[in-house]
């Protein structure tokens, strides 16, 4: 959690992303939402978390060589394969959640429904998600990137 200037500590939710993703956010000077398999009646969303390590359904896909079968990334292979990870946060506060996300964006029940039984599936709590119906600032996220040992630490030389 961060601090605000009153001391008071902020819930902050984080949007993960690779390095590689990064610096496409970096030239945009924006977080873009994913479009991919969203229906056009939708309004797509910026995906935030309050897991404080990494978000389960931020996690890369991949087939095993050997099997064929769909695995899914380690956070070590994750950093290798793309150049590292990264996060960007804002106040819990400043994002909807639940039913308010779900209207805002006009994701309908049933596709709630399926989002929230394939997370759990997944390993993630979705609880947890926050998010904005559109694009979101560069400059009003706290960036932080992983270390090497699994740790984050603020990215110098990056936006807020």
């Amino acid at each position: 959690m961060s601090r605000a200037k009153n001391a008071h500590p902020v819930l902050m939710a984080w949007h993960y992303t690779t390095k590689e993703n990064f610096k496409g956010i970096c030239r945009a000077g924006y977080i873009h939402p994913a479009t991919a398999y969203v229906p056009e009646h939708e309004r797509p969303v910026v995906w935030f978390s309050l897991n404080p390590h990494f978000e389960e359904t931020a996690r890369k896909g991949k087939i095993d060589p050997e099997t064929r079968e769909l695995g899914r990334c380690t956070l070590e292979e994750m950093r290798e394969l793309c150049g590292g990870l990264v996060r960007l946060g804002l106040p819990a506060r400043s994002l909807l959640t639940g039913e308010a996300l779900r209207r805002k964006a006009r994701i309908s029940s049933a596709m709630w429904r399926s989002l929230v039984h394939h997370g759990i599936k997944q390993g993630a709590d979705p609880t947890e998600w926050f998010g904005i119906a559109g694009a979101v600032e560069l400059a009003l996220c706290e960036v932080q990137q992983m270390d090497d040992a699994g740790q984050w630490s603020p990215m110098e030389g990056a936006a807020a």
